[in-house]
């Protein structure tokens, strides 16, 4: 699920249709520099040609039912872990050491 942004430069973001990718095809060179997005409309749905630019991901929880016939089903949607912060990596690793420092004098 992404949130696509409006056609003109005004359009406030509140606004801004709610869509589902549903392919990434790849250019030439290999790369994606877009995706086909499926969007509601007033008289049904509708697929638009994208650009990547103009598409933001929305981070999904997805809990599976057991009781489904995993046949029919769409891949689960795998949650976005994000980085850890340097700081965080750094201040981790001096309390490690800060520890081991204070077991080897005991």
């Amino acid at each position: 699920m992404v949130i696509v942004q409006g056609e003109g430069i005004k359009i406030p973001r509140s606004i801004w249709k709610l869509g589902r990718v549903e392919s990434l095809p790849k250019s030439n060179d290999g790369r994606v520099r877009g995706a086909v997005v499926k969007t509601a409309k007033e008289d049904g749905l509708r697929c638009y040609d994208r650009p990547i630019k103009k598409l933001y991901p929305l981070e999904m929880n997805y809990e599976s039912n057991e009781t489904e016939s995993t046949t029919d089903q769409e891949p689960a949607i795998v949650p976005v872990r994000r980085s850890t912060r340097t700081a965080a990596v750094v201040g981790n690793h001096r309390r490690q050491l800060i520890d081991q420092w204070i077991n080897e004098m005991d």
